[in-house]
Parts: C-alpha cells; sequence; structure tokens
C-alpha cells in the first residue's frame, strides 16, 4: 500500500506530482499519489483495465521499464467540489529527453478525492486523441 508521506493542499498539485513521477521514472513516487483503496482504476489508452494497487504497480512498471515518459498538458478543464476534483486533459507524450515534438497525444480524465491525506488519485482514463482535432499553443516560447 502507498506511504502517502505527502499531503496535498490542491487537486492540481497531485496531478503535476503524477506527471513528475512519470518523468523522473519514479515507480514508488506515482503509486504513492493513489489513494489507499482497492477501489482505485486505470484505464492504458489500449483499453487494458488496472485494478487496485497491485495491477496499477504491474502496469506502470511495464511502462516504466522501457523509457521514461514526459506528459505535457495542452487543454486541461477542471471541476471541483467538496471533497472531489475531476479533469479532462488533452496532453502530449514525449519518450526521450531530447526528442522536442510529441510522439503521440492522449486524452485523460483524472479523477481525485480529498480525504485524511489530502487530495489523492480514484481513477485515470486514458485514450488515443486525434491530433487533427488537437489545439496546439499559437505562441512561439522563447527569450524576448
Amino acid at each position: 500500500m502507498p506511504s502517502q508521506a505527502r499531503l496535498f493542499q490542491m487537486p492540481e498539485e497531485v496531478i503535476d506530482a503524477w506527471r513528475e513521477s512519470l518523468h523522473r521514472n519514479d515507480l514508488d513516487g506515482s503509486i504513492d499519489l493513489w489513494m489507499d483503496e482497492d477501489s482505485i482504476t486505470c484505464i492504458l489508452p489500449g483499453g487494458k483495465r488496472l485494478n487496485g494497487h497491485a495491477e496499477l504497480r504491474e502496469g506502470l512498471k511495464k511502462i516504466l521499464e522501457d523509457h521514461f515518459l514526459w506528459l505535457d498538458p495542452i487543454q486541461v478543464i477542471g471541476h471541483t467540489g467538496i471533497g472531489i476534483s475531476f479533469f479532462d486533459s488533452t496532453e502530449a507524450v514525449r519518450l526521450e529527453a531530447e526528442q522536442i515534438e510529441p510522439e503521440f497525444f492522449l486524452n485523460f480524465t483524472y479523477i481525485l478525492v480529498q480525504g485524511p491525506m489530502g487530495w489523492r488519485i480514484a481513477h485515470i482514463h486514458t485514450s488515443p486523441a486525434q491530433e487533427e482535432h488537437i489545439q496546439l499553443p499559437s505562441t512561439i516560447h522563447g527569450f524576448h
């Protein structure tokens, strides 16, 4: 079961920590962000369903053993109520540190629940995003 050492005050902090843990290839850190319940679920882009911590750990281990994941949010919509929050996002996925252009895009639905240890992930659903429907930022970022 997760150690849940950090108390997250805002649900967005958890999602940022999730992306950062994948970027660092930190399996334990990514698992620690989930609720300490066996009812947690994660749907992978191909449709495979991971139920509970054991399946989640094994599924993430397989994903992270091949490469790091950089998830860059492009579009995010979020809603937060008393004790529950969900976010819908489209994210660019890069697999290599030097990679500039994304390998592909994914749609994410994150559901978080607030409990005694602050906000934690209860469910993530991912599916492939159709590139023609993605609105990429039009602003070129750089030094002025």
